[in-house]
């Protein structure tokens, strides 16, 4: 696997599943389930080799070096959390997007210029960035530019 399939990844989603597989994984036998001898008997099998397997891979992959701690969108006394709309806009351990009511899905306070207020972990350093609606951030660069 080169550095680049790496990197596209999604480690947070294998750690989702991973925790879905051990959560079924410990609880298999004691599911009332009415599944055929067969399946019932192979699901155990198949539960702990695909834990092992997602096990493996969360040991190889890099942790991604771009985290958002907290992400708030709005104005004055009324703000929206927008971490998760941010978190999915990261692409290789980089956060590049305009900040508008589009992009944050939602006009939380109509008539009224909204600011976004990140705080971000990059590269193990802890930054924190507030941009204008109307801006395009890049937070690599720690960059607003006006769009």
């Amino acid at each position: 696997m080169t550095i680049e399939e790496k990197n596209n990844i999604d480690i947070q989603t294998i750690k989702e599943v991973f925790a879905k597989v051990e959560f079924l994984k410990d609880r298999w036998c004691d599911l009332d389930l009415d599944f055929p001898d067969e399946i019932m008997s192979q699901v155990p099998d198949f539960l702990n080799w695909t834990y092992s397997k997602l096990g493996v891979a969360l040991r190889i992959l890099p942790e991604p070096q771009l985290k958002i701690i907290s992400a708030v969108y709005g104005a004055n006394e009324t703000w929206m959390n927008v971490k998760s709309i941010l978190e999915n806009n990261i692409i290789d351990d980089c956060l590049e997007m305009d900040i508008n009511n589009i992009t944050m899905k939602r006009d939380i306070c109509p008539g009224i210029v909204k600011s976004i207020k990140i705080e971000y972990i990059l590269n193990d350093k802890n930054e924190f960035l507030e941009a204008q609606e109307g801006t395009r951030i890049n937070l690599e660069d720690k960059v607003i530019e006006s769009i």
